[in-house]
């Protein structure tokens, strides 16, 4: 299982159901949920192995050595698995240590495209609700992002690192020529960092005909309107930018540090340019007030942004944002709901009684549907089809709670 903390109650049913059925099964954890606390999550006794970290070498390792007959995984970094005693399962587990951060990712082979169904996943809403060409692909360029936002995950470590151009090149044109692939959904934590490799990417795909969206977001306040430029020669039709809150004092507390008029700018550039751009939004930061809530709000409905999204704070475990909510009302944490994979409920609800889920759903409201020109600007940038998918997609994103892990 590869978990995120919002899935972890998912998978603990499922492990239960695996162990039930079949006893002698290995259950393997992964994610960002190992990553926040492994031993923990090894002590729950429904795994027998948890990794942590970048797991690209030591899950193959590990599965190797099951399959040459050895259950001793003594050595494999980024591991803690459980012992076998007499052939049986113990409850001592071994922590082989964290495996440092892969620092060449072109020694990653690529995924394997031929066991994946792209027809079938073009049938189905994407990470965006919609898709603009015929089938698309994730492609993940990079890893690692340097800036230190105290709601954010960190399972990547904070060393940007990425693939050269030439090899994410390489993986492009194979998802073009053999598997029909014309729409790249990039999900990197922030892949206009370096600047160059950017370039020399969008320069190759400029007669390409390729759709390029951003469902995860860039670091928009980084790029200049040359950049923008490039993003679009290379197809550019989406891009999403996180900005959280417009609350100095809150961009400060969380780390964001975001230049708001640098922002303004490039979401000016990319709707001159046609491009669709999302916002990303967090309301119900701890000591966040109600007016600096609607404050932000207001800010979305001016801005030029096409789409966005209002999602309820999420204070993960591990995060300094945690240990600042549980400062300020444990209880509330305590309370909070794990029942469904969206929240219906939240730390600020519960910690300031404020009906958070009404505002969420009242900002969503004003946001498209008291702006014709938003709405109809959004029908004009896609078909009727993946307008009305979209359209389903963002009111599935928009009452979210923001989980980054």
């Amino acid at each position: 299982f590869s978990t995120l903390t919002r899935e972890d109650h998912k998978t603990r049913s499922l492990a239960q159901v695996v162990r039930r059925i079949f006893p002698d099964t290995i259950i393997a954890l992964g994610g960002p949920i190992a990553w926040a606390d492994p031993m923990a999550k090894a002590n729950e006794s429904f795994y027998d192995w948890v990794f942590y970290g970048e797991a690209d070498y030591s899950f193959p390792n590990a599965v190797d050595r099951i399959l040459l007959g050895s259950t001793d995984l003594t050595g494999i970094p980024g591991i803690i698995w459980r012992q076998q005693q007499e052939g049986k399962r113990s409850d001592r587990f071994i922590d082989n240590g964290a495996a440092e951060f892969i620092a060449d990712l072109d020694a990653l082979a690529f995924p394997a495209w031929d066991l994946v169904d792209l027809s079938e996943y073009a049938k189905l809403p994407s990470m965006m609700g919609y898709i603009k060409g015929k089938r698309y692909a994730p492609l993940f360029t990079s890893r690692g992002c340097p800036y230190k936002c105290t709601y954010c995950h960190d399972i990547f470590g904070k060393k940007f690192r990425w693939r050269s151009a030439e090899n994410v090149l390489a993986e492009i044109e194979l998802l073009r020529s053999k598997y029909g692939v014309d729409e790249l959904h990039i999900v990197d934590d922030i892949f206009n960092l370096h600047k160059p490799r950017m370039k020399q990417i969008c320069q190759a795909m400029k007669n390409w005909n390729m759709n390029i969206a951003f469902p995860n977001g860039i670091r928009a306040d980084i790029l200049n309107e040359e950049s923008v430029d490039l993003l679009v020669s290379a197809g550019t039709y989406q891009v999403s930018v996180a900005i959280e809150t417009v609350t100095p004092r809150l961009q400060e507390m969380i780390q964001k540090n975001l230049n708001l008029e640098a922002l303004v700018d490039v979401i000016s550039w990319f709707k001159q340019r046609g491009v669709i751009v999302n916002g990303f939004f967090m309301i119900g930061f701890p000591t966040e007030t109600v007016d600096e809530i609607e404050n932000t709000i207001q800010w979305a409905l001016r801005s030029d942004l096409m789409q966005a999204a209002f999602s309820m704070v999420v204070a993960q475990q591990g995060l300094p944002l945690y240990d600042l909510a549980k400062e300020i009302d444990a209880k509330a944490l305590e309370k909070l709901s794990q029942g469904d994979y969206f929240y219906t409920s939240s730390w600020y609800s519960l910690a300031y009684n404020v009906d958070l889920s009404s505002i969420q759903k009242s900002a969503f409201t004003r946001f498209y549907f008291k702006s014709f020109s938003r709405l109809l600007g959004n029908f004009r940038a896609l078909n009727f089809r993946q307008f009305t998918r979209g359209v389903m997609g963002i009111i599935r994103i928009a009452f979210a709670s923001k989980a980054t892990t």
